[in-house]
């Protein structure tokens, strides 16, 4: 099942964008979260993790990746991550991540429901490992 798919069907409202740049461009609006694979094609998700805590330092940053490292983990909580999740992971490992990250005081308390940006490598998409 895809990723954005199952979290629309948790209640999340989701956003998806194919790239960092997309996603970049995407962060004017406001999001409790992000959701980017660390591979991304142009802006890293390291690298958008960066922005975000910079740009809107609410926004909770979760990055997954397919082939994770300990160094890329170490920088992505270094840089404020709320988690780093390697693949594969369940939708309740994730869903674990945003409702701890919730309670613990992340994200933003003005929206009803949690709204969310996922970005995807769209060749991940393709391939469907969503």
């Amino acid at each position: 099942m895809p990723l954005a798919r199952a979290l629309r069907e948790l209640g999340y409202c989701v956003t998806t964008a194919s790239s960092g740049e997309e996603a970049l461009r995407l962060l004017d609006r406001k999001y409790q979260y992000v959701v980017a694979e660390v591979a991304l094609p142009g802006i890293s998700g390291l690298d958008l993790l960066a922005i975000c805590r910079h740009l809107c330092e609410r926004t909770e940053v979760v990055l997954m990746a397919r082939e994770p490292t300990l160094e890329a983990a170490l920088e992505a909580f270094r840089g404020g991550a709320a988690d780093y999740l390697a693949k594969p992971f369940s939708l309740q490992d994730l869903y674990r991540v945003l409702r701890r990250s919730t309670r613990a005081g992340g994200g933003l308390r003005d929206a009803e429901r949690a709204h969310a940006v996922a970005a995807y490598r769209q060749a991940a998409r393709l391939k469907g490992n969503k």
